[in-house]
């Protein structure tokens, strides 16, 4: 009975003491899985902190790559492009100088060509105007001996004719001379005989018969138009 008793005392002290050690279990374990809640919180916390900075770096880096990536495109693309127009500077320039070459030696060659012909062409029309000035030369000298022959024989014919002229006035004016003195010796002998009532009449027909007369005056003045009219001649000849 006392073993009995014993077992018992010793089962109800075993069980009260599984019984305590199951609640203490029990929350030890509610304890635990709190202080794993927090901790799987804190983890979940550090590790989203971790992701976001994590993300946010490479977002950095990518953007920061892309931004270098890009700028290293930009920079190639530049220096392609500025090589572009550094080539084409130099084939312009290089293009320009052999163009000019070109058209130096073409020009020297052109003007080479033309001086020769304009030599050429030159000594020809001084050649022929040489021609020219000698047969000019030649002509004039002998018109000019034409014309002084053709000029003394007018001048001679003129000379010839202006004596004749002169002559013939001179032979008219003596016969108008001799018949006005006639008609005078008449008219005089008619008033002395017609008496002194004639003798107005008759002053007033010598006085009209002296100035019909031409004078020695008249005569040279026109011998000296004869004179004038011969040069004026000799000139036009001339």
């Amino acid at each position: 009975g006392v073993q009995r008793r014993w077992r018992g005392l010793r089962g109800r002290r075993d069980a009260a003491a599984r019984g305590t050690l199951q609640a203490v279990v029990r929350s030890w374990r509610g304890c635990v899985a709190e202080e794993v809640a927090a901790v799987l919180v804190l983890q979940t916390a550090w590790r989203s902190l971790l992701a976001r900075r994590i993300a946010a770096a490479r977002r950095t880096a990518v953007a920061m790559m892309q931004v270098a990536c890009r700028r290293f495109g930009a920079c190639q693309r530049m220096w392609q492009r500025r090589c572009a127009e550094a080539a084409t500077r130099l084939q312009a320039q290089w293009k320009a100088a052999s163009a000019r070459r070109h058209f130096q030696a073409l020009r020297g060659g052109a003007l080479t060509i033309a001086a020769m012909w304009r030599g050429l062409v030159g000594r020809r029309h001084a050649a022929n105007l040489r021609r020219f000035q000698e047969r000019r030369r030649r002509w004039l000298a002998a018109s000019a001996l034409a014309l002084a022959a053709s000029a003394e024989a007018a001048e001679r014919e003129l000379a010839a004719a202006a004596a004749a002229q002169e002559a013939a006035l001179a032979t008219e004016a003596e016969k108008a001379a001799a018949e006005e003195m006639e008609s005078v010796a008449e008219a005089r002998a008619d008033v002395k005989t017609d008496g002194d009532g004639m003798s107005a009449a008759v002053a007033t027909a010598v006085t009209d018969a002296d100035a019909d007369t031409p004078t020695a005056a008249e005569t040279n003045a026109a011998t000296d138009a004869d004179a004038d009219a011969v040069s004026e001649t000799e000139a036009e000849v001339e």
